[in-house]
């Protein structure tokens, strides 16, 4: 098999494998802007068991019935056995001292700084839409300018975002209404309850992916290229990426993304794309997951095995994070970290199992 060409290390950096940069196709960022030679202290595995315990009244109140499950893994680079978790979550109930409105996302960074920029935004989001007035009114328009006014800060901050960002998929709940909004390819699907007892996906998000046709005509008109990493004939180089129109940067490989400054000088923009759905008594729970959950699992196969764990969604959330880790080991030699949110709505306690 072929190995995927990349540009050189920068200056100072040892050569990583010499299969590292295949290793690495399926990865958000190209090669050149993994630093694969970090030595920091790694993020701990998380699980939302601590978060629950420190609730506030008001918190809890507007938690109500819902239950929920989180689980953040740190993955794998067998050359980097020292790479940080670069994933984060939140989960977030009384969003601006309003009980009917809750607020669940992950955020997966990419880049050399992608887990300051994941940190940024698990807490600058919260606080933007807690502080926007419209948030219970008109949440579409407070989502998309809270999502505004947080980018805005994160430029004003000193985190490197030249060729480091991350992703946002997070759902904002008012009511019986959820407004997901999506920036990249992190995921939400919701489950919903068939006749037969069994649980049908709903997708509430389309992952943004450079070679999605609109998607692409932004990038080509703002002067990008869209093309997968270089590579030989028929050889597998992972998905398309962004680059500038001459040179072999950055190779995002999604078409929006926080922060990310090289890529956005070619269309790749920070504006979420926000689908609603009413929630119906059959409306079960959602995931919202990093792609370490949905490189190698389908929408339906995720609702599917979460929906056979509903009575415990901390064991849930850990079991699928478990499953998401083995589908990486079955399929390639490095592991994306891996993170998940799941939310019980429990409408109705006497249809479940």
């Amino acid at each position: 098999m072929g190995i995927c060409s990349s540009a050189s290390e920068p200056d100072g950096e040892r050569s990583p494998p010499k299969d590292a940069n295949l290793q690495r196709r399926r990865l958000s960022v190209a090669p050149k802007h993994v630093d694969t030679h970090r030595r920091e202290s790694t993020a701990p595995d998380l699980d939302y068991v601590e978060m629950e315990a420190m609730l506030t009244a008001e918190e809890k109140k507007s938690m109500g019935s819902m239950e929920c499950g989180a689980r953040s893994n740190k993955g794998h680079v067998p050359y980097n056995p020292d790479k940080v978790n670069q994933d984060r979550f939140v989960i977030k109930f009384n969003v601006g001292g309003n009980t009917e409105v809750a607020l669940f996302g992950v955020f997966d960074g990419h880049g050399e700084h992608g887990h300051h920029v994941s940190s940024f935004v698990k807490t600058a989001l919260p606080k933007h839409l807690s502080a926007h007035e419209l948030i219970a009114k008109d949440p579409e328009k407070a989502i998309i300018q809270a999502t505004a006014d947080m980018v805005q800060e994160l430029d004003r901050m000193s985190i490197n975002t030249t060729f480091s960002g991350t992703t946002a998929i997070y759902a904002v709940k008012v009511g019986n209404k959820l407004y997901v909004a999506n920036i990249g390819d992190s995921r939400c699907a919701l489950g919903r309850r068939t006749k037969e007892g069994k649980y049908a996906a709903i997708g509430l998000s389309e992952d943004q992916k450079p070679d999605n046709p609109e998607e692409q005509k932004r990038i080509l008109a703002a002067g990008g290229r869209v093309e997968p990493l270089p590579g030989m004939p028929g050889e597998d180089c992972g998905p398309h990426r962004v680059w500038l129109r001459n040179v072999d940067v950055p190779g995002l490989a999604m078409s929006r993304s926080i922060g990310d400054k090289i890529s956005q000088r070619v269309g790749v923009i920070s504006v979420p794309e926000i689908k609603t759905h009413e929630l119906t008594g059959d409306d079960h729970f959602i995931v919202l997951a990093s792609d370490g959950v949905w490189e190698f699992m389908e929408n339906q196969e995720v609702v599917s095995f979460v929906g056979e764990r509903l009575s415990d969604l901390k064991t849930a959330s850990v079991e699928l994070a478990q499953r998401a880790n083995e589908k990486w080991k079955q399929n390639e030699e490095v592991i994306d970290d891996i993170t998940c949110v799941i939310v019980k709505f429990n409408f109705n306690s006497s249809q479940e199992s």
